[in-house]
């Protein structure tokens, strides 16, 4: 059986994110900005996998690869600046997942077909984490969901690998 290094790395960075919620709690900015540092590594690693496919897709996810990047160094580094609007954080990982989603599943029908399932992980927990992420402000919790998406899509990729 040969397992995407992808699906090792999500489900690596899911278990931490799960067994790091306390880190979220006591800094939320840090583990947001490590949040998009996650998702900007997943993108990058995706386009190495995309350029093969379609070049146009692959310039794609570097662009929100580096969006994530910037945002995260953003977040991580300047404390003050999220507790100004912590609540628009929320929404700006939440769409970077979903728009990240969109794309993987019309990048899938294209042809690449094991984007598919990124996409879909994708759209459904950028939804979740808006929606939670605005009614719920406890930090442990999202963490959690981003820990729960991140083994999810490792364990689904694992299983609907070609």
């Amino acid at each position: 059986m040969n397992i995407n290094m992808n699906s090792i790395t999500l489900i690596i960075l899911g278990i931490i994110a799960l067994c790091c919620p306390f880190l979220v709690s006591m800094t939320y900015s840090v583990f947001s900005g490590f949040v998009l540092l996650m998702i900007a590594l997943l993108l990058f690693i995706s386009a190495i996998n995309i350029f093969k496919f379609h070049r146009v897709g692959g310039i794609v996810a570097v662009v929100l690869a580096i969006i994530s990047l910037i945002f995260s160094f953003i977040v991580m580094f300047n404390p003050a600046l999220i507790s100004a609007f912590i609540s628009f954080l929320v929404y700006i990982i939440g769409c970077i997942m979903i728009i990240s989603g969109i794309y993987y599943v019309f990048l899938a029908r294209l042809s690449y077909n094991p984007l598919l399932v990124f996409g879909i992980s994708n759209i459904l927990f950028g939804s979740l984490y808006i929606i939670i992420g605005s009614f719920i402000y406890n930090p442990i919790n999202l963490s959690l969901l981003i820990g729960i998406w991140l083994i999810c899509t490792g364990l689904f990729s694992i299983i609907f690998e070609r």
